[in-house]
């Protein structure tokens, strides 16, 4: 069904307006003996309704003009016969005010086109310079995170060359330079697999997965740093679960990273704990922020019609900004990334984790009523290797 956007409508009210306003002005101004030309009223009108218009409406009021012209201005007056040489001048008019309504819809539209490429102009330059922005301060948090382990390995280093430490002070900086040595290495790891995904090269090795033995395993990696802080680490495993088609190493990789957040943002004395889970259908669906973080290459819903394997890493701990919570999972982007900042980090965590789940197929969200009021975040995963191909990447 054809309709009318309300910016053609007005485009066309224009159009008889100011035809009419023509007419009524042609008419006063010929009983005033103040103007016997018939057609300059009208290319006004045509121009005018070109102007505001585009081509169609300015084609409409060049045929209104024409018709008016030949009923009420042109003998024999009342009826739309006319004479030879008025047909000669009724021909011109019309031919000027499609001249007049071309040249004024082009006008019209380079206009139109250098806004819209200014805007555009500046929208890219605005992008641009919060990039540069967000890339400086990145560069300047990586700075700092790399320098920090490479003193304290430095410090303690210099100490054992002097001879200074006795047995027990000796043990205590090796395991301190050994601490530090892995922080370091792990903080390039994390750049390394940022810089392969960008470049499309981040690579996995599919097999059968035990989900539990993956979890148990990064459990045991944090449990140093869940007790340094008394916090305790729970897990619940659901014992139907099946074992899923995946990389068990970069699965691995999301749990540890979930877990090693989850105790860096949570209180001493807080809790911190991971779900293992067989679901089928939808599932819980997050809040709006959560769901607003799915990139545009989920699969679609019908797929979480099939069962599939979650995994929730909950906590106690200082919780999500409503605010930052959609952009929770973008690279170079950190609640807080001033160099005051009291929890250190790259931040690409979770970036990397996202980019692993959805090799899989699977997805990651995140959840938290705001601030000093926990997060969880939910992985799901499909089973078989049919479905673990992510669409078009």
């Amino acid at each position: 069904m054809w309709r009318l956007r309300r910016s053609q409508i007005l485009g066309y009210s224009i159009a008889c307006f100011s035809v009419l306003v023509a007419l009524v002005l042609k008419l006063l101004l010929w009983k005033l003996h103040r103007l016997n030309s018939i057609y300059p009223l009208f290319l006004a009108a045509v121009m005018v309704s070109s102007w505001y218009g585009g081509f169609k409406p300015g084609l409409v009021a060049t045929l209104l003009s024409a018709i008016v012209c030949a009923y009420f201005l042109l003998p024999p007056l009342d009826s739309l016969a006319v004479s030879g040489f008025s047909v000669v001048g009724l021909v011109q008019f019309v031919l000027v005010g499609l001249l007049i309504s071309s040249l004024n819809s082009a006008l019209r539209q380079a206009r139109s086109q250098k806004e819209q490429l200014l805007r555009s102009e500046q929208a890219a330059r605005a992008e641009a310079e919060a990039a540069n922005r967000s890339k400086d301060e990145f560069l300047a948090i990586v700075s700092h995170e790399l320098r920090t382990p490479m003193t304290a390995i430095i410090g303690w280093v210099g100490m054992l060359q002097t001879g200074m430490l006795d047995n027990a002070k000796a043990d205590v900086a090796l395991e301190t330079i050994e601490r530090n040595a892995k922080l370091q290495m792990q903080l390039i790891e994390d750049l390394l697999d940022i810089s392969r995904i960008v470049r499309g090269e981040l690579s996995v090795s599919f097999g059968w997965v035990d989900l539990a033995e993956v979890i148990t395993a990064a459990v045991a990696v944090v449990q140093s740093l869940a007790d340094a802080k008394t916090i305790q680490l729970e897990t619940i495993f659901d014992d139907s679960v099946n074992p899923i088609w995946g990389d068990s190493d970069r699965l691995q990789q999301v749990v540890l990273n979930l877990l090693t957040n989850a105790i860096k943002f949570t209180p001493n004395g807080g809790r911190v704990e991971v779900r293992l889970s067989q679901r089928v259908g939808m599932g819980e669906q997050g809040s709006k922020g959560a769901e607003e973080q799915r990139s545009k290459r989920e699969i679609s819903n019908d797929y979480w019609l099939l069962p599939y394997t979650q995994i929730q890493v909950s906590d106690t701990g200082n919780g999500i900004s409503p605010d930052f919570l959609p952009y929770l999972f973008e690279r170079f982007c950190q609640a807080d990334s001033t160099d005051t900042r009291s929890n250190k980090g790259l931040g690409l965590g979770l970036a990397i984790a996202r980019h692993v789940i959805e090799l899989h197929g699977g997805t990651i969200t995140a959840q938290s009523k705001g601030i000093g009021k926990g997060a969880t975040f939910t992985v799901r995963l499909p089973f078989t290797k049919i479905f673990s191909i992510p669409p078009c990447l």
